[in-house]
């Protein structure tokens, strides 16, 4: 739009005045508008730009990633594995076992698992079967794990004291030459 135009129309100069002062404000806020959303733009693209450079950067760490995460996947797995044995060595020397190592044998490893809290599930239906059926595997009539003795296999009639030795020592003399 345009004076001309205005003129054209038939409106006083007064009138176009008005006109294109209010046109003009529109105008300008739509300018100040357009340049916002030009900036915008304009961060947006330099944001991209600095975006796809890091990306570019941390690339070559993308395969370590995944070799890592691998590997703490499969140290988790060895783990777990190493604690379920643990476990199911420990409870087979409980089980009276002549040889744990050959008990082992006959174990189905993939049935035993160990359950949110640890415990092992699955060995003890196998551990009976075997009781049952290779009994020769266990030991009958002795305790699995050797009790504590407290004398260490010291005579409870030996003297405890210097004093009750050398008692002891003169009685058996005197014994002897009687």
């Amino acid at each position: 739009m345009n004076r001309e135009e205005l003129k054209k129309m038939g409106l006083t100069d007064e009138q176009i005045n008005q006109v294109m002062a209010s046109h003009g404000q529109s105008v300008n806020a739509l300018n100040a508008e357009v340049a916002n959303w030009k900036k915008a733009s304009e961060d947006a693209k330099a944001e991209t730009v600095d975006k796809e450079k890091e990306i570019e950067r941390l690339k070559p760490f993308e395969e370590q990633v995944g070799t890592l995460t691998t590997e703490n996947g499969e140290l988790k797995s060895k783990a777990s594995t190493a604690e379920k044995n643990s476990k199911v060595v420990a409870a087979l020397a409980k089980s009276n076992a002549h040889d744990v190592t050959d008990l082992m044998k006959f174990l189905d490893q993939d049935s035993i698992t160990l359950d949110d809290k640890g415990n092992l599930q699955g060995l003890d239906s196998q551990l009976k079967s075997l009781q049952e059926g290779k009994a020769w595997l266990f030991q009958t009539g002795k305790p699995a794990v050797p009790s504590y003795d407290p004398a260490g296999g010291v005579d409870p009639k030996a003297p405890k004291t210097m004093a009750e030795a050398i008692e002891s020592g003169i009685k058996s003399q005197l014994k002897g030459d009687a």
